[in-house]
């Protein structure tokens, strides 16, 4: 058999691949994500909404956290498709916008003079439970993709999970000192889901 009849044979059968959007992936997770979030928060105790509202510091590290989560979310999805522009520049934004926060609430801690802070574990098991799901799902969603660094595209699953059950626990604790949050909002869980990320990142996400 001839080169030009073998090659289109073996031609014949196949499909174009169609190309992974991280924007949809990272709508598709949010909207699932929420979903989910508002399920789960139907089974907890709520704090009344004027109180979230007359509170601008709640108010303030809620959209925060949203905000975040969802970013991180697409700087992840774009992390795991090889060859795409400006991944460094993101990846450096991104972390540096989920960093800045903590020198926000250490500001207010400062101005507000809050004391120090000994408990707030139910906080960091909360964060925790409602961010579970999503990270589930966010690696069921990325399974396909092969990111050039496996660990860091893990670490920033965990991370935007995180900053989404934080978001979440927002609705529900109603200690809105900022010393508070930064450690049981967003240290301790961050500390705790990066690192899940990053290990399921590098067993789950090799290709």
């Amino acid at each position: 058999m001839r080169n030009p009849k073998l090659i289109d044979q073996l031609a014949s059968n196949l499909e174009a691949v169609r190309s992974i959007s991280p924007l949809k992936n990272t709508i598709v997770w949010a909207g699932a994500s929420l979903v989910f979030l508002s399920l789960a928060l139907m089974m907890m105790p709520l704090r009344q909404v004027l109180q979230m509202i007359e509170a601008p510091i709640a108010v303030i590290s809620g959209i925060w956290f949203l905000v975040n989560a969802v970013f991180l979310a697409f700087t992840a999805n774009i992390l795991g498709v090889p060859g795409q522009k400006n991944q460094r520049p993101l990846l450096i934004v991104s972390f540096a916008i989920y960093l800045l926060f903590i020198g926000v609430l250490l500001g207010a801690a400062i101005t507000l003079k809050s004391p120090m802070v000994l408990s707030g574990t139910d906080c960091i098991v909360g964060v925790t439970a409602l961010s579970i799901m999503p990270l589930i799902f966010f690696f069921g969603i990325v399974r396909k993709l092969a990111p050039t660094s496996p660990w860091m595209m893990g670490l920033l699953l965990g991370l935007s999970t995180c900053a989404l059950g934080a978001f979440g626990i927002g609705f529900s604790c109603t200690i809105d000192d900022p010393l508070h949050l930064l450690i049981f909002h967003f240290l301790a869980p961050a500390l705790l889901l990066g690192s899940l990320g990053t290990i399921l990142g590098k067993k789950i996400l090799k290709w």
